[in-house]
């Protein structure tokens, strides 16, 4: 069975590559945990998105067992997205695109620039951004409270705009028809 998944593995590294010199930046720190699939995983990731990461003040990004029930979560106190260390190198990008939108919202988004992308997306539950966030599978939440959070809208459009403009919105706002003036703001609201 370990010998299937690595020959899955080292078929998903063979497809298109990132430069052989391209480097993460300097604040993108990957756990040594990660394997050699995941981490040119990560690294082909970060290359594609078409969003500064220099832009973070960090970003650490760290396998982790145990979590078979999600496939990511991220911790913005601690700047780091955890993956489920049972994920597929093919499978990373969207789901390491969504949690890096939850970096890029804690660490670069404002109470105004919050409420401008909920005015532009005609969310009016702007004041409950974090609800039902960053803890799914908790108890008291349910995925219908996932679906409408703000933070996940956000998350979810990021990957749209930065990395896969076919990715389906998960949320229950569906996808964006046009959000490119939101997101040329996020430069100018630090």
């Amino acid at each position: 069975m370990a010998f299937m998944q690595e020959a899955v593995r080292a078929e998903a590294l063979l497809l298109a590559e990132p430069p052989i010199d391209y480097q993460l930046p300097a604040n993108v720190i990957v756990s040594s945990g990660a394997d050699q699939y995941d981490y040119h995983a990560i690294r082909k990731t970060c290359f594609n998105l078409g969003f500064p990461l220099e832009e973070l003040e960090a970003l650490y990004i760290i396998p982790k067992q145990g979590i078979a029930d999600i496939e990511a979560y991220t911790d913005v106190s601690k700047q780091t997205i955890y993956y489920a260390d049972t994920l597929q190198p093919d499978e990373l990008p969207a789901i390491l695109g969504h949690e890096i939108g939850h970096v890029v919202d804690s660490q670069l988004l404002t109470s105004a620039s919050r409420e401008e992308y909920c005015r532009q997306r005609g969310i009016t539950a702007c004041d409950s951004w974090y609800s039902s966030t960053y803890h799914l599978y908790t108890e008291q939440d349910t995925y219908t409270d996932w679906q409408a959070s703000p933070a996940e809208d956000f998350a979810e459009e990021f990957v749209r705009q930065y990395l896969d403009a076919s990715y389906a919105n998960h949320t229950q706002y569906g996808n964006a028809a046009n959000l490119g003036a939101f997101w040329e703001q996020i430069y100018s609201i630090r």
